[in-house]
């Protein structure tokens, strides 16, 4: 997270927990960055622990505001940069994957460790 004014509070995903789902307040700010303080950059607490309930007011009151006004910007949470990767993106898939009999190759193919590693290494 930057300086949120690019983050829609209910239609990104800007919170380990998801995407909040539901129908947002009346008054419920649009964006991120109107829940936080300018001049203090700090959390505008009592907007957040009166608009949200307390396990989701916890979550953003827990996040870091940078001390620099840099822009938003998206993050892969699945790689030590938080730059996407092909293979980051086939292991996320991979966790993903519900039913793991689908992805079972018939017994009588074996499949090539070598192979796959030299596949990995390209």
């Amino acid at each position: 997270m930057g300086d949120g004014q690019s983050i829609r509070i209910r239609e990104d995903k800007w919170l380990k927990l998801g995407t909040l789902i539901g129908p947002s307040n009346r008054e419920e700010p649009e964006r991120v960055t109107e829940l936080i303080n300018k001049q203090t950059l700090s959390w505008k607490e009592d907007i957040v622990q009166n608009t949200f309930e307390d396990r989701i007011a916890n979550e953003i009151l827990a996040i870091p505001i940078p001390s620099t006004s840099e822009k938003d910007k998206l993050i892969w949470t699945e790689t030590i940069s938080g730059n996407y990767t092909v293979k980051s993106g086939y292991n996320q898939l991979r966790k993903a994957n519900i039913n793991p009999a689908h992805n079972e190759a018939s017994p009588s193919y074996q499949k090539s460790q070598a192979l796959w590693c030299k596949i990995w290494r390209m």
